[in-house]
Protein backbone atom coordinates (compact mmCIF):
# COMPACT_ATOMS: atom_id res chain seq x y z
CA UNK A 1 0.00 0.00 0.00
CA UNK A 2 2.64 2.71 0.63
CA UNK A 3 4.71 1.34 -2.33
CA UNK A 4 1.46 2.59 -4.47
CA UNK A 5 1.02 5.92 -2.65
CA UNK A 6 4.65 6.83 -3.10
CA UNK A 7 3.97 5.76 -7.01
CA UNK A 8 1.11 7.92 -7.22
CA UNK A 9 2.94 10.92 -5.10
CA UNK A 10 6.01 10.92 -7.80
CA UNK A 11 3.54 10.67 -11.07
CA UNK A 12 1.71 13.54 -9.40
CA UNK A 13 5.15 15.65 -8.74
CA UNK A 14 6.19 14.68 -12.37
CA UNK A 15 3.17 15.89 -13.73
CA UNK A 16 2.93 19.19 -12.07
CA UNK A 17 6.83 19.82 -12.22
CA UNK A 18 6.44 18.95 -15.75
CA UNK A 19 3.37 21.60 -16.44
CA UNK A 20 5.16 24.47 -14.95
CA UNK A 21 8.09 24.15 -17.46
CA UNK A 22 6.19 23.79 -20.39
CA UNK A 23 3.67 26.09 -19.63
CA UNK A 24 5.12 28.91 -18.33
CA UNK A 25 6.53 29.76 -22.09
CA UNK A 26 10.30 29.09 -21.66
CA UNK A 27 10.37 25.61 -23.39
CA UNK A 28 8.33 25.37 -27.04
CA UNK A 29 7.51 21.76 -26.95
CA UNK A 30 7.65 21.10 -31.11
CA UNK A 31 7.94 23.63 -34.14
CA UNK A 32 4.60 25.34 -35.61
CA UNK A 33 3.30 24.43 -39.09
CA UNK A 34 3.78 27.22 -40.87
CA UNK A 35 0.61 29.44 -41.31
CA UNK A 36 -1.00 29.77 -44.51
CA UNK A 37 -2.20 32.60 -45.83
CA UNK A 38 -6.10 33.83 -45.24
CA UNK A 39 -7.40 34.59 -48.51
CA UNK A 40 -11.55 36.12 -48.14
CA UNK A 41 -13.68 34.65 -50.38
CA UNK A 42 -15.21 36.61 -52.77
CA UNK A 43 -18.54 37.83 -52.23
CA UNK A 44 -21.03 35.73 -54.48
CA UNK A 45 -24.00 37.54 -55.49
CA UNK A 46 -27.19 35.06 -55.68
CA UNK A 47 -28.55 34.66 -59.64
CA UNK A 48 -32.17 36.09 -60.12
CA UNK A 49 -34.81 33.85 -59.54
CA UNK A 50 -36.57 33.03 -63.26
CA UNK A 51 -40.78 33.09 -62.65
CA UNK A 52 -41.51 31.61 -65.88
CA UNK A 53 -44.80 33.33 -67.63
CA UNK A 54 -47.68 32.24 -67.20
CA UNK A 55 -50.39 32.05 -70.38
CA UNK A 56 -53.60 33.48 -70.88
CA UNK A 57 -56.49 31.20 -71.61
CA UNK A 58 -59.49 32.18 -73.63
CA UNK A 59 -62.14 30.13 -75.07
CA UNK A 60 -63.91 30.50 -78.28
CA UNK A 61 -65.63 29.15 -80.68
CA UNK A 62 -63.35 28.41 -83.80
CA UNK A 63 -63.79 27.24 -87.47
CA UNK A 64 -62.59 23.87 -88.99
CA UNK A 65 -63.41 22.87 -92.33
CA UNK A 66 -63.62 19.67 -93.91
CA UNK A 67 -64.40 17.56 -96.86
CA UNK A 68 -67.29 15.49 -97.60
CA UNK A 69 -67.17 12.66 -100.15
CA UNK A 70 -70.56 12.79 -102.27
CA UNK A 71 -70.99 9.97 -104.91
CA UNK A 72 -72.67 10.17 -108.16
CA UNK A 73 -73.56 7.88 -111.28
CA UNK A 74 -72.96 8.99 -114.65
CA UNK A 75 -74.45 6.62 -117.32
CA UNK A 76 -72.27 6.63 -120.42
CA UNK A 77 -72.32 4.44 -123.95
CA UNK A 78 -73.87 1.02 -123.98
CA UNK A 79 -75.36 0.94 -120.27
CA UNK A 80 -72.15 1.67 -118.77
CA UNK A 81 -72.16 3.93 -115.22
CA UNK A 82 -69.23 5.17 -113.98
CA UNK A 83 -68.82 5.94 -110.38
CA UNK A 84 -67.77 9.92 -109.76
CA UNK A 85 -67.13 10.65 -106.07
CA UNK A 86 -66.61 14.67 -105.41
CA UNK A 87 -65.73 16.23 -102.26
CA UNK A 88 -68.00 18.82 -100.61
CA UNK A 89 -66.79 21.33 -98.39
CA UNK A 90 -68.22 22.02 -94.93
CA UNK A 91 -67.89 24.13 -91.95
CA UNK A 92 -67.86 22.63 -88.56
CA UNK A 93 -67.14 25.22 -85.13
CA UNK A 94 -65.80 23.67 -81.93
CA UNK A 95 -65.43 25.40 -78.83
CA UNK A 96 -60.93 25.44 -77.99
CA UNK A 97 -58.80 27.15 -75.65
CA UNK A 98 -56.54 29.93 -77.08
CA UNK A 99 -53.21 30.61 -75.34
CA UNK A 100 -52.74 34.15 -75.33
CA UNK A 101 -50.18 36.81 -73.92
CA UNK A 102 -48.54 35.90 -71.11
CA UNK A 103 -48.67 36.76 -67.36
CA UNK A 104 -45.64 36.90 -65.04
CA UNK A 105 -46.60 36.37 -60.88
Amino acid sequence: MRLFILTLFLSLASVVANAQTYYAGSVVPYSYPPMTPYYAAPVMVAPPVYIAPQPIVQYQWTPYYYNVPVTTYKHRWFLRREKVVTYQAHMGWVYRPYYTGAITY
